[in-house]
């Protein structure tokens, strides 16, 4: 990925997004300190850091950082900056768990209802929980592959605008962005969900802590890519006449 990029159509460098931990000369203890903190997730600290360096990292390959890998060494920056992402995905994902959860109730007690009936026509009993489960199958999937899609770029609406809270809410922009690098978005993606099933059974195959080594190196992996398309929009803002902060 260079500056020239822009002047064709844009591409994804897959070679940089790779290679990039490896380039770094602290890229050992850079990994092993991303693994600890992939492990205390099981606490809300080793997340909101994650969260944190990860943003970091989308906004260091934006500026075309030549060691885009952060040090692990301004927590209060890192702990700031997570704790934005961290509300962000809560203010997403906790509509989708509550529906979850109000289906999962509802199913409960119908079922509950139907072993308790001495009726004997049982039909709307059997009925009622299969066709509440169909519901939330048509409800939770498709709103589930929605969010899956979009968080990509809302985090990338984070990293554009420093860690702006708000600017995780502006639909519009979020969307314009997936549209105007749709290819390339959907292609990142793809490839990070293939690459996190793939890394995630080597993990499980090597050892307890692999799991966590491979799940970072994922994330890694994934928020190159976000940072390139941020890079790109940031070129194509400038080009436009207007700035990111």
């Amino acid at each position: 990925m260079s500056a020239t990029a822009v002047d064709r159509a844009f591409r994804l460098d897959f070679d940089q997004a790779i290679s990039f931990v490896g380039r770094d000369r602290n890229w050992l203890p850079k990994l092993g300190l991303g693994a600890l903190f992939s492990f205390l997730t099981v606490i809300i600290i080793g997340y909101v850091l994650i969260q944190g360096y990860l943003l970091t990292l989308m906004q260091r390959v934006a500026r075309l950082e030549p060691e885009p890998l952060p040090e692990w060494d301004e927590y209060g920056e890192l702990l700031r900056k997570g704790a934005v992402v961290t509300a962000v995905n809560l203010a997403y994902y906790v509509p989708y768990w509550l529906i979850i959860i109000a289906l999962y109730i509802m199913q409960t007690v119908l079922s509950l209802a139907f072993t308790q009936s001495g009726s004997s026509s049982l039909g709307p009993f059997i009925a009622a929980p299969i066709g509440l489960t169909l519901l939330g199958y048509l409800i939770t999937i498709p709103l589930g592959l929605l969010l899956g899609v979009t968080m990509p770029a809302v985090h990338a609406q984070l990293a554009l605008y420093d860690a702006d809270f708000a600017a995780a809410f502006r639909l519009r922009e979020i969307w314009g962005f997936i549209n105007r690098h749709r290819g390339q978005y959907a292609l990142a993606v793809a490839l990070a969900l293939a690459a996190n099933y793939f890394l995630s059974f080597v993990g499980y195959l090597a050892c307890c802590v692999g799991i966590f080594v491979t799940n970072f190196l994922v994330q890694l992996f994934q928020t190159h890519m976000l940072g390139q398309l941020c890079w790109y929009e940031r070129v194509r803002a400038s080009r436009l006449g207007s700035e990111y902060p």
